[in-house]
């Protein structure tokens, strides 16, 4: 599967120069859009793309601060764009930018545009970019654009596209990453919540995802007062966790589907004392 690399270019270059996306080709966008190409695009020409509010949130603490480097140095770092048949454009990366270019009184920006770009990569590159781009997002933002992306490679078809070292590898993660976020899925939302505010880590709401329902909100509510959960507190919670699960005692065992292992003639005790002896022989083996 071939990977990609978004880091197009730290500064913009004139309108005019023959600007070339500098990335490998997409895994998703083989005969769907080609390489993008650099334009300077009127900013009143520009729509937000419809997945943004569903995924990832703006941080508008940082908005004017980007707007005041923007009205003083320009963008830095193109936009990315895919055409709409109505003449417009759709804005795959670059929403803060844009946002921040309007408010500093900027009537353009760089971008770099996809010609005819198809629904399942454009949704690819808007994940993938937010995903990669430096962006500060909330672990649970994070979480559910690599979901997505999981998602948009199965429907590919592409090889590994479940797994996770295939989201690993298309978002330019590791694979213990992806999997701690893919566990926040698992969270209690008043949990998920905590992680989000900083008071549980990444790492520690990994541990705490395998907590049942009851003792995830239990954790939640101790933690209303803004006390903090470190990764070794959760991992000592969840071993407790597990210590204090015991299986339910076996009232009664039917024999009647082993009966065709024994020989007719066989007692309880026999049956009983065979049925002992592979299960040791079986715990022995997967030791």
């Amino acid at each position: 599967m071939a990977g990609k690399n978004f880091n197009f270019s730290k500064s913009s270059k004139p309108a005019g120069m023959n600007y070339q996306a500098q990335s490998t080709v997409l895994s998703l966008l083989s005969g769907a859009g080609g390489q993008a190409q650099y334009q300077i695009v009127a900013l009143d020409l520009l729509d937000a793309c419809p997945l943004q509010p569903q995924f990832y949130s703006v941080n508008q603490d940082k908005m004017q601060s980007l707007a005041d480097s923007i009205r003083l140095k320009g963008v830095l770092q193109p936009i990315v764009l895919r055409t709409k048949p109505n003449g417009r454009y759709e804005i795959l990366a670059g929403h803060c930018r844009t946002e921040a270019s309007r408010m500093a009184g900027k009537t353009t920006i760089p971008a770099m545009v996809y010609q005819q770009l198809d629904d399942a990569s454009a949704e690819y590159i808007f994940h993938v970019t937010n995903l990669e781009d430096g962006h500060d997002l909330p672990p649970s933002e994070r979480a559910k654009g690599y979901a997505a992306v999981a998602k948009l490679l199965a429907e590919k078809g592409l090889p590994n596209g479940q797994s996770t070292a295939g989201v690993a590898r298309e978002t330019g993660v590791d694979i213990r990453t992806v999997q701690r976020y893919n566990r926040l899925a698992q969270l209690d939302a008043g949990l998920l919540e905590k992680v989000d505010a900083g008071q549980v880590s990444v790492r520690a709401g990994a541990q705490l995802s395998y907590l049942s329902e009851k003792q995830q909100a239990k954790v939640a509510k101790e933690l209303e007062n803004g006390a903090t959960i470190t990764e070794e507190q959760a991992v000592a919670m969840r071993r407790k966790a597990k210590q204090d699960i015991r299986p339910a005692a076996i009232k009664k065992l039917d024999f009647a589907p082993f009966a065709r292992f024994f020989p007719p003639d066989a007692t309880k005790k026999e049956v009983e004392q065979r049925i002992v002896d592979a299960l040791v022989q079986w715990e022995e083996h997967h030791r």
